[in-house]
């Protein structure tokens, strides 16, 4: 007869306390409430980016998201039959919020869908780049996306170049971000929370004014004593938002070592270089007309005009950044009469967004920037989508 095991000798002897199963239940009941929090705080952080992003705050950060030209030419779905496909070419003032429809070029391009009329936009614009670039992506990729028209975003603050410029080649090499940087990016709330804590934080801000200046004080041979005075009657809450990168460091950097310059583009003065700047310009929009014309495609140079020539409450910005304003920059001016005088010769087309802008009485810009917010995309691109349909 077999003969049962003792009591003792079935008891596991590394168990015989009875410790392994209530320090298992301990630790699966403690994953649980860990896994339950990291659920809870990416819930809360969700909801949070939600309401953030419907709130005015994250006007600002409209085009923290964008991927490169070459990854957004990747994404590119297959021209559809019977679309109009539009190719949008521009800076930071014509990427603003495209992702999320913001953009003066989505508002146009959902004015006209929703009027049953079949069209695309493709976005490659990008922040920080010149008509060189703008000319570069057009040449790159022309052939291979096929549009039936093509937009140039210019905004006169900075597109209007001191030379003629030649179009950059590779284009589409560069500007995708890594993953932290990426969800630091894509994320408004945590953008948000980063420039405020560079306010905080000098360790956290980028040295992006100093450096700007540094250099941009040698280009124009401004000596030391003089930059001082200037800084002396500087806003010091403007310089301080500089620093830690709550305002484009470069809206300062220009007032501070070229005060003058708007006005001299603006009014055209002859004692400037401001008109020779104007002529660099057509030279390069006609060569890029001229390119896309042999393939049998409409250009439309879109003018974006800056923020001080809108109104007079516009100009306050720009009164603490240290750039000269006054009411005869307001409106038509001699740039204006220049540019379109120059488009309706050259026989190229031409929309500017100024007259627009000003006839909307409203703030329409990002407070303390230069850029369109999102009522201001609106208003472009209703006037656009008008403009088109001619």
């Amino acid at each position: 007869m077999a003969t049962r095991p003792s009591p003792a000798a079935s008891i596991d002897p590394v168990n015989k306390f009875g410790l392994i199963a209530p320090m298992n239940m301990v630790t699966r009941q403690r994953l649980i409430n860990w896994t339950l929090m990291v659920v809870v705080l990416v819930l809360c952080f969700a909801a949070m980016e939600w309401i953030f992003r419907a709130s005015p705050l994250s006007d600002r950060l409209g085009w923290a998201s964008v991927k490169s030209v070459a990854e957004r030419v990747r994404q590119t779905p297959k021209k559809s039959t019977g679309t109009l496909r539009i190719l949008g070419l521009g800076d930071s003032y014509t990427i603003y919020r495209d992702g999320q429809g913001k953009n003066y070029l989505r508002v146009m391009e959902k004015m006209a869908n929703q009027a049953s009329q079949a069209v695309e936009v493709v976005n490659l614009s990008r922040p920080g780049v010149d008509l060189g670039f703008y000319e570069g992506v057009a040449r790159q990729y022309i052939d291979v996306l096929k549009p039936d028209l093509i937009t140039v975003g210019l905004y006169l603050g900075n597109d209007i170049p001191s030379k003629v410029l030649p179009p950059l080649n590779k284009v589409g090499v560069g500007f995708d971000i890594g993953l932290k940087e990426g969800i630091k990016k894509r994320s408004r709330l945590l953008n948000y929370s980063f420039r405020l804590l560079k306010g905080y934080i000098p360790a956290l801000r980028s040295g992006q004014y100093h450096h700007a200046l540094a250099i941009t004080q040698k280009k124009y041979h401004i000596s030391d004593q003089t930059l001082a005075a200037r800084l002396k009657k500087t806003d010091a809450e403007i310089i301080k938002l500089a620093e830690s990168d709550a305002i484009n460091p470069w809206d300062l950097v220009n007032g501070l070592i070229q005060p003058n310059r708007y006005r001299d583009l603006i009014l055209q003065n002859p004692a400037s270089s401001a008109g020779a700047h104007v002529d660099a310009l057509f030279i390069m929009l006609k060569r890029l007309d001229e390119f896309a014309k042999k393939r049998g495609i409409p250009i439309v140079f879109i003018t974006i005009p800056i923020r001080l020539q809108v109104s007079a409450a516009d100009q306050k910005y720009f009164d603490r950044l240290g750039v000269k304003t006054g009411s005869d920059l307001i409106g038509e001016t001699a740039l204006q009469k220049k540019i379109s005088g120059m488009m309706r010769a050259n026989g190229l087309r031409h929309f500017d967004i100024l007259p627009a802008l000003m006839s909307a009485k409203r703030d329409l810009f990002i407070p303390l920037d230069t850029h369109l917010n999102n009522d201001g995309q609106v208003v472009a691109g209703r006037h656009l989508y008008q403009y088109l349909k001619k």
